[in-house]
């Protein structure tokens, strides 16, 4: 698949998210258990949603992964988030993005090309990346039409 890379200027993004550390094998537990907790959270509490859920990697090796899951918010949370959440915000500022098509199972082609990108126009990431779920695979079950944005801050 082609991946067309663009910088676009972001602007700081309160969110609902949970930390986890986890393997790689076993990241899609994560997500079934975060994701619809968080929304639960969401709806409980009155946040208003101000975009996608998103999954930001801070570490991703063999030795293991961690993991914020989140869901962008349109304020900051006042007071304390609810248990076993925390509030976080996504970035500003000069970022990458690129747009998967597809299953998850190839997002790693997103990456690889927001990587080259980075080396053929003498930028440097910086920041832990982040994949932006557009497509909810529950209200569309055709893989092929899934649309899943990958971003990474610019130093």
């Amino acid at each position: 698949m082609g991946y067309e890379v663009e910088v676009v200027e972001l602007q700081p993004q309160p969110t609902l998210c949970r930390h986890s550390t986890t393997t790689q094998d076993a990241i899609v537990e994560v997500f079934d258990r975060d994701m619809p907790a968080l929304w639960a959270a969401v709806q409980e509490h009155g946040y208003q949603p101000a975009g996608v859920p998103y999954a930001r990697y801070h570490k991703w090796d063999e030795d293991g992964v961690e993991v914020e899951v989140g869901m962008p918010l349109a304020a900051p949370i006042e007071g304390e988030a609810p248990a076993d959440m925390q509030a976080g915000e996504l970035p500003g500022g000069r970022t990458v993005r690129t747009v998967h098509a597809g299953s998850y199972d190839g997002l790693g082609g997103a990456y690889e090309a927001i990587e080259a990108w980075l080396a053929s126009n003498g930028e440097a990431g910086t920041g832990a990346p982040w994949e932006s779920y557009v497509t909810d695979p529950g209200a569309q079950p055709d893989v092929s039409q899934w649309r899943t944005e990958v971003f990474r801050p610019l130093g």
